[in-house]
């Protein structure tokens, strides 16, 4: 029987939120009525099973049918996912912006028009996320069509039981992981693009309330900054696969795998290969104490190791995991 519940959970996973539970269970009906019938015939159960749900079919197909084919931007199967997407970046940009635009009135007593400025251009910012992401998610739905009017033309290939996962997926610490794995990466991409003097080490002195240690080598930063950036898109790619749960396949999961480790070596190249950390940051942090200062600087090269062992180690066990299935 937990083949069925397998079957009907990728079957329903491209529908929409409010006729989910409605399909569960008329296909959980349909499905025992058809098996019962297979068992009444002298038919072991799981026989019955597999003969059952694979004249059924693909449960890709299966959902298409319950979805309405009229003309439209954004499908029914992709809709939930965009606007999930669609949520998260918004957010995640205007996070960004508004630290920005916070951080910048404070520090720079901007006056009344230049304040109204920056909530124009935080805006303007989020009009412009808000086309990008309905054009990307418009630009697959006219793929997705074209491909399935094409294979409708084709004889379809054999789907069998075999191709089930395993296991129901878990979507839901997925999902989280994806959502403030997104929002991070974002975030962290605004703020180094435009106000990369707040990631520092905040210090109190006597003269001012603080002072800010730079982490990051501001002088390099044309070098190192545009790879950086190529990371973080990747990290932001791979963290909304993960929230999308279009479907559950390997191909996606091992889509994702890839991203992740490819992200990781960047980060390795990165560091690597440019001067990314503040070359005088410990002797800024510990002046005339050259016991800590060099505490500082192996502190920050164990976090750096440490972040990519970590990466390493998940990457390893997702895959382990993958495998399994």
């Amino acid at each position: 029987m937990k083949k069925i519940d397998i079957y009907i959970e990728e079957c329903v996973r491209h529908l929409p939120k409010k006729t989910k539970e409605d399909v569960k269970k008329e296909l959980q009906s349909e499905i025992s009525e058809m098996v019962e019938a297979q068992i009444s015939e002298s038919v072991l159960q799981e026989e019955a099973i597999r003969k059952v749900l694979e004249e059924l079919g693909d449960p890709k197909k299966l959902a298409d049918r319950y979805l309405n084919k009229k003309s439209h931007l954004i499908g029914p199967q992709y809709y939930t996912t965009y606007l999930k997407v669609l949520k998260i970046v918004m957010v995640a940009v205007l996070i960004g912006l508004s630290v920005v635009s916070i951080v910048n009135i404070i520090f720079n007593a901007l006056d009344m028009q230049e304040i109204i400025q920056s909530f124009v251009g935080i805006f303007n910012a989020e009009l412009q996320v808000f086309a990008w992401v309905t054009i990307m998610f418009m630009l697959v739905e006219r793929a997705e069509s074209e491909t399935v009017t094409h294979q409708d033309s084709e004889p379809d290939e054999k789907w069998s039981v075999k191709d089930l996962p395993n296991d129901i997926p878990s979507p839901k610490s997925s999902w989280f992981e994806g959502l403030f794995g997104s929002i991070f990466a974002i975030v962290a991409v605004v703020l180094l693009n435009f106000r990369i003097e707040l990631f520092g080490v905040y210090m109190f002195s006597e003269n001012k309330a603080f002072d800010v240690v730079p982490l990051f080598n501001q002088a390099t930063m044309s070098q190192w900054l545009p790879w950086v950036n190529a990371m973080l898109a990747i990290i932001v790619i791979s963290n909304l696969l993960k929230v999308a749960s279009i479907k559950f396949s390997k191909k996606k999961e091992w889509t994702i795998i890839f991203l992740q480790l490819i992200s990781v070596m960047l980060f390795v190249w990165i560091v690597v290969s440019f001067d990314i950390i503040n070359p005088t940051i410990s002797q800024e942090i510990a002046a005339n104490n050259e016991i800590f200062a060099s505490m500082v600087d192996g502190l920050i090269s164990s976090v750096v190791w440490v972040i990519v062992f970590i990466n390493i180690a998940e990457v390893l066990y997702k895959t382990y995991k993958l495998l399994k299935v």
